[in-house]
């Protein structure tokens, strides 16, 4: 991270935690909820909140049922950011970034 508005951090960062709680979830059958705290490096200590619920959905066809972990919509996901240290464009709209996000 190298500003509060660094937006290619963030999204790399809910990439990673998207992951990780995909497989706990996977593992702990009993979890509806987490949030990860990144702690940022900047001298400001910057730091940002990675909300994830899960959710269990059943397939009409075969009855199965899986776990889907869903992200929490966060202030900066919904529209493409300016990369000020690139100055290109960070892809932030919400049908860019993975996994099913709640609104």
């Amino acid at each position: 991270m190298r500003a509060d508005q660094d937006f290619a951090w963030y999204v790399r960062c809910y990439k990673r935690r998207l992951k990780a709680s995909q497989e706990i979830a996977s593992l702990c059958k009993k979890l509806r909820r987490c949030s990860w705290l990144q702690v940022g490096i900047d001298h400001k200590g910057s730091f940002l909140v990675h909300p994830f619920i899960v959710e269990e959905k059943r397939s009409s066809v075969n009855a199965e049922t899986t776990r889907v972990v869903r992200g929490v919509k966060q202030f900066w996901m919904g529209r493409d950011q300016h990369d000020w240290i690139t100055g290109g464009v960070v892809k932030c709209k919400l049908e860019d970034l993975p996994g099913d996000i709640v609104t």
